[in-house]
């Protein structure tokens, strides 16, 4: 039985050794969840679930609860990948999980990275018209 590094999730089987040559691309990375840098694996995580949707495959983008880390990469890749704003992202992928998000740094991170885009004033409705003037 393979393990996590981390003694706190000895229930996760994960790893490239797990797979095996069952999945065309593994990446793997540790982080963690306070003050982390999430945003800093976009690029590659938006190249590999690209790659998968390209050749007509899936990408499996995990984390140990499946809430924050993996959440965030999956909502900037949908704001890119559908031209979308963060709440409307976030919708899109919480109607696919139980849980989204409970990082409030995580959530922040990724209204920068919408604003660094050009992406968080095509949430304007849903901000509310006054939101956005700062």
């Amino acid at each position: 039985m393979a393990f996590c590094r981390d003694f706190r999730c000895r229930y996760c089987r994960t790893g490239s050794e797990f797979y095996g040559n069952t999945v065309r691309r593994y990446v793997e990375f540790d982080a963690e969840d306070d003050t982390y840098d999430i945003m800093q694996h976009f690029d590659v995580a938006f190249d590999v679930i690209e790659d998968a949707r390209k050749s007509g495959g899936c990408a499996l983008i995990h984390c140990i609860m499946g809430v924050n880390r993996s959440g965030a990469l999956a909502v900037a890749y949908t704001m890119v990948h559908q031209q979308c704003g963060p709440i409307t992202a976030a919708v899109f992928v919480r109607q696919k999980r139980r849980m989204l998000l409970s990082n409030e740094d995580f959530q922040e991170q990724l209204i920068g990275f919408a604003r660094q885009r050009n992406l968080l004033h095509l949430d304007a409705k849903e901000i509310g018209s006054g939101a956005l003037k700062s």
